[in-house]
């Protein structure tokens, strides 16, 4: 489907305002402009970790199911969950990996604990910078193994991988004691997208966003290898504006499709099924919920009719408010492709 040009300023200029309208009123909003048919987005369910259950304990219809997260390397239950997604009821299935594993590393490590927790002196906020350059060799060895353990597990098929929820933390001056530079962060982690990268033919990286930094589009500029953005961490409603942002505007800083696991809260508490993303999805990527209430969220995705991706997709290029154009990524390849 195609806009004329008039239609496509008339358009332009009414998510203006109502992008303007969400900043002065950060209550519940309309439907979006961006809001296309659910059958053009993946939507996925966070496991409950009963690994007895032949579908995870979500909804058979769902598209991405993540797993439990990795946080100290690879453990044998990571190992039972990948393993049935090759069984006949989840063979339509892709399976979501998230790595945290800077932070769990480093609590396994050194003790360090998550920013809310006040009962140790080093954490996340403050010393995670320091850990990275003083144990980053070890960092990059353990998810080499990782990813060497996926691609034997799982070969060359798709499979998706958010890397580092937090990382930003890492970069903040007001957080830590000897922040990273951006230069070193973007070698830190463009390294793990690359030990990904040559390992799964298949794997589709989608990197961590931290909606409240006030520049993402300078700050996500200098990674290489990105397929996705990806929001973790808390509550993400669809019809509330986050961190003083809506999801378009975080999709054209980025430059790349946002996916929004909002099954999550802090300390990986799952949060209760959110019904505001059945009728407005913004157009993201993918909606990963919680298996918190398989009888309503099953039902929705019984309404979705599977409609042709080439033609039936309208993805307008949106404004963005108080947020600078995206600049120009990097096109040289990731740094040492070869580990």
């Amino acid at each position: 489907m195609y806009f004329s040009q008039t239609k496509n300023w008339l358009r332009v200029g009414f998510v203006a305002f109502l992008n303007l309208l969400h900043v002065v009123f950060p209550f519940a909003l309309p439907v979006s402009a961006a809001h296309v048919n659910p059958a053009l987005v993946r939507w996925g369910c966070a496991t409950n970790e009963a690994f007895n259950n032949p579908e995870f304990g979500c909804p058979s219809e769902v598209d991405l199911v993540t797993g439990p997260w990795l946080l100290d390397g690879w453990k044998p239950w990571h190992t039972t969950w990948l393993q049935k997604f090759s069984e006949e009821q989840n063979q339509t299935k892709t399976p979501f990996v998230i790595s945290y594993m800077v932070a769990g590393l480093g609590r396994r490590d050194i003790g360090m604990t998550d920013c809310d927790l006040n009962d140790n002196v080093l954490s996340v906020c403050t010393d995670g910078a320091d850990y990275i350059r003083n144990n980053r060799a070890s960092i990059e060895a353990e998810y080499r193994r990782t990813a060497d353990i996926l691609a034997n597990l799982y070969g060359s098929k798709e499979i998706y991988v958010h890397i580092e929820p937090d990382f930003f933390l890492y970069h903040q001056s007001s957080l830590q004691k000897n922040p990273l530079t951006r230069q070193e962060t973007y070698s830190f982690i463009n390294r793990l997208i690359a030990i990904y990268k040559n390992r799964l033919p298949g794997v589709k990286i989608a990197l961590d966003v931290s909606m409240w930094n006030p520049n993402l589009a300078a700050w996500h500029s200098g990674f290489v290898g990105v397929d996705y953005g990806a929001v973790v961490g808390k509550a993400f409603p669809s019809n509330r504006v986050v961190d003083g942002k809506t999801y378009e505007q975080v999709e054209a800083a980025l430059g790349v499709p946002l996916i929004v696991n909002t099954a999550h809260t802090f300390g990986g508490y799952f949060t209760a099924y959110d019904p505001s993303w059945e009728t407005d999805n913004h157009g993201v990527h993918a909606v990963i919920q919680a298996p918190t209430n398989n009888v309503g969220y099953a039902r929705f995705l019984r309404t979705i009719t599977p409609v042709n991706q080439e033609t039936d997709r309208v993805q307008p290029n949106l404004p963005v408010v108080s947020q600078p154009a995206s600049p120009v990524r990097p096109t040289l390849p990731p740094p040492e492709l070869t580990p």
